[in-house]
């Protein structure tokens, strides 16, 4: 007990964790669809980026770019029976693809054209074309749906990239049918989720691969190479608090919640103490980063450290910074 106490003195703070209760992200733009694909082997789910909006009247043409590997219903590119393909725009209304409206890339760029029509009141709005993919460690977003329905946007940095494919390095299979699904740099779409399996960075195809089959199937304007109004900007920002510490060996993990807005996603993590010597913790890390929150482990040492004891756990409070790197997507 007495060992408590005095960790507990130890490490007194001067701000307290209130965990925040913040509603689902529901910030992806309105320009992705989900997408259901009937075949031969079966049904499929993914998802479709708008790219381009025609308004004649009260008729509108839409272009959805999509995975042309779901649209086939797998890798194959042998003669099949048409897929039925629809495409759901909203809560309330659905449109399906006509067989002359589908356009599918070959060989290895899994990139598909669908047109659709629809009433000039739908609410789409179409995301920009790009055809350089971003750096190594540039992040991007994935903008998908998840299991309630939900538009979602999730943070990814780039950890490969070749001519055809990049990676991200976050899991992204929470998103429900999330082939097809766009990438998206601060200029606008760069590519075509391909893959995304569960604990895996998504796959990424890449529309510069792609870029005279659209150029072919699309207005000029659409492919045109000027420059859009940012898709999201970065912004870093660094916060004080404390956190509480209950440590029963050497190590131990605590969860932090973290304040976002509506429209801002958090890319990169890292921590730092600002009273080191007034704990007894070495070692401070981010080992897991979510939307609306992190887990840190700590460390425990110094000569001065008390000891465990055997049948309780040391429980204190540290005051640390956290840095914090978002991206931040402009108002609708």
């Amino acid at each position: 007990m007495k060992s408590t106490l005095r960790m507990a003195a130890a490490m007194i703070g001067i701000l307290t964790v209130v965990p925040r209760t913040v509603p689902a992200q529901t910030t992806s733009p309105p320009s992705v669809v989900a997408v259901r694909v009937v075949t031969e082997a079966g049904e499929a789910h993914g998802t479709a980026a708008l790219i381009s909006r025609r308004d004649r009247g009260t008729q509108t043409t839409l272009h959805f770019l999509t995975s042309a590997r779901l649209v086939r219903g797998g890798d194959s590119e042998g003669d099949q029976a048409s897929p039925r393909i629809q495409l759901r725009l909203d809560a309330a209304r659905t449109v399906d693809v006509q067989r002359d409206d589908v356009f599918l890339t070959g060989g290895l760029i899994d990139v598909a054209v669908l047109q659709a029509a629809t009433g000039s009141d739908t609410p789409l709005r179409p995301l920009p074309l790009v055809y350089d993919p971003p750096n190594l460690g540039a992040v991007f977003l994935v903008h998908g749906i998840d299991d309630s329905g939900s538009l979602v946007t999730l943070p990814e940095h780039v950890r490969f990239a070749s001519t055809l494919l990049a990676t991200g390095d976050r899991d992204a299979s929470r998103l429900i049918g999330c082939v097809g699904a766009p990438a998206v740099s601060p200029q606008g779409v760069f590519g075509i989720v391909h893959e995304c399996e569960a604990n895996r960075p998504p796959v990424i195809s890449l529309l510069s691969m792609a870029q005279s089959f659209l150029e072919r199937h699309l207005s000029r304007g659409t492919t045109s190479t000027v420059a859009a109004a940012p898709q999201f900007d970065m912004v870093e920002r660094q916060v004080t608090q404390t956190i509480p510490l209950v440590a029963c060996s050497a190590t131990g993990d605590v969860d932090v919640s973290l304040q976002v807005g509506l429209r801002e996603f958090v890319t990169d993590a890292t921590a730092a103490l600002l009273n080191p010597h007034e704990v007894h913790v070495t070692d401070l890390t981010v080992v897991k980063l979510e939307d609306r929150s992190l887990r840190l482990r700590f460390t425990l040492g110094g000569a001065t450290m008390p000891p465990v004891p055997p049948d309780d756990c040391l429980r204190g409070q540290a005051l640390i910074a956290l840095h914090l790197r978002f991206a931040v997507a402009p108002n609708p």
